[in-house]
């Protein structure tokens, strides 16, 4: 059951739309006693049947941030007076289910609006239109020499392939429940590893013998913070500006490993992490080879999601199945 959920799951309370023709089979829903409202608790809605297009016009659920991007400025090439800003961040909101919301807008309304959001608060999510994760596709260039851009390669793995729109000129919304949620049942689903399938995992001693066969792959890996850099701001030739963070992992058969965390949120939940004492499952974590020095190196993508254990508990070894996974 997810933690957003009452326990008491009579007279449900939906707050959706969607079209009276709809077939209610399309739809599972998952809510609260018509009473709880004054709990802030909102409707979770989960497990669209994958491949319908029959999606309510908008929705609303409860979830916990599981990821939060930096925001990126986007110009139309085909209408140049057109401009805005996009956002996606991963919400989770049960350990089965996390999912992608996009969210559009003006540049400094949607920094106002998530500035102060971080991995880990739970959030209400107001007003997102569902849509289907487009096919996959190649690096073909389309018939105008523009590079087709794939969203999955943005993505962490996520168990459904509903993905969500917030548009601030449509009053979407996150607006924040708890900081940092520390209630039980909201901890055991921002802790819970997000993994798909067998949810294999690398321990670094392994991993640190295989890194060269394993350059160009995504892997998972479980480590203690041993120690963490600067976390410093480089400006990027496309006039952007990116964060950046480099953090030693160890464990009983590795003495350290650096990983290179990309993104204001991934530096800024580094900066919380405490040597010998936190510990770090990192998922998609990319190993390429270093153009510098010509080894393996390990880095942070747009794939990767990082939960973070406040002590340094070998009990986090049971949600491990160590068999090893390779992703291309």
């Amino acid at each position: 059951m997810s933690a957003f959920l009452a326990p008491d799951q009579n007279d449900f309370l939906i707050e959706s739309k969607f079209k009276a023709s709809d077939p209610p089979e399309i739809y599972q829903f998952r809510g609260l006693p018509a009473d709880a409202k004054d709990q802030r608790h909102l409707l979770m809605v989960s497990n669209f049947i994958n491949g319908s297009s029959n999606f309510p016009s908008l929705i609303s659920f409860d979830g916990a941030i599981l990821r939060k991007d930096d925001i990126k400025e986007w110009t139309s090439k085909k209408n140049p007076g057109m401009s805005g800003a996009l956002q996606r961040f991963i919400i989770r909101t049960s350990v089965e289910n996390w999912t992608a919301v996009t969210c559009w807008g003006p540049v400094g309304q949607l920094n106002e609006m998530t500035e102060d959001l971080h991995v880990g608060d739970s959030v209400s999510i107001r007003n997102v239109r569902p849509k289907s994760l487009p096919e996959p596709v190649n690096s073909e260039e389309n018939a105008d020499g523009v590079r087709k851009f794939d969203v999955r390669s943005y993505l962490p793995p996520l168990p459904s392939d509903t993905i969500y729109d917030l548009d601030m000129n449509n009053n979407g919304q996150i607006n924040t429940l708890f900081r940092q949620d520390s209630r039980p049942e909201i901890l055991a689903i921002t802790r819970a590893p997000p993994l798909i399938g067998s949810g294999n995992v690398f321990p670094l001693g392994l991993l640190e013998t295989m890194l060269a066969s394993l350059v160009g792959k995504g892997v998972n890996l479980i480590g203690i913070v041993k120690e963490k850099g600067r976390a410093t701001v480089l400006d990027t030739k496309y006039g952007s500006r990116v964060h950046k963070m480099t953090v030693r992992l160890f464990d009983q058969d590795c003495s350290g490993l650096n990983i290179t965390l990309w993104g204001e949120e991934h530096t800024f939940m580094a900066g919380r992490f405490i040597s010998f004492q936190t510990t770090v499952l990192l998922s998609e974590v990319r190993i390429s080879k270093d153009s510098r020095t010509g080894l393996p190196s390990l880095a942070s993508t747009g794939k990767t999601l990082i939960t973070a254990y406040p002590r340094r508990l070998v009990t986090v070894m049971i949600f491990i199945d160590l068999a090893i996974p390779i992703r291309s």
